[in-house]
């Protein structure tokens, strides 16, 4: 829940190059589900999963709307959201896009098995009044 991104898009996104979508007011509902990461030991791969495996909603994927965006629009994603993208079906629009993700820290105990990790020597890095 303490978890907030940004998204800035290089490129156009469209529904042909795969846009993000969006369910309005899923973010006032709690998750129901998590996207988690797990490592194989013996290959020390690691992978996505979603928890549980078939997300049950509230609400439905169905009622999701295209937010489509110009090069340099900025959205703002609630950690709630409920949000993805559809595959690239253009022959020729590339959709390059930053994604930053705000985690909360102070009083937090950042899970382990969420699947944004940072690898041992490259640390999350606190961001306070005074700067980093």
């Amino acid at each position: 829940m303490s978890c907030q991104g940004i998204w800035v898009g290089f490129d156009e996104a469209t529904k042909a190059n795969g846009c993000l979508w969006g369910v309005p007011g899923s973010h006032q509902q709690p998750p129901k589900h998590y996207m988690k990461v797990k490592t194989d030991q013996a290959t020390g791969r690691r992978s996505t999963f979603m928890d549980p495996p078939t997300p049950s909603f509230d609400y439905s994927t169905d009622g999701a709307v295209p937010l489509e965006t110009a090069p340099g629009s900025i959205v703002l994603i609630h950690g709630s959201f409920l949000h993805f993208s559809e595959k690239n079906v253009s022959s020729d629009k590339q959709r390059h896009a930053y994604t930053l993700h705000i985690v909360e820290s102070q009083g937090v105990k950042y899970s382990d098995a969420n699947w944004i990790q940072r690898p041992a020597h490259l640390p999350f890095r606190p961001v306070s009044k005074e700067g980093i």
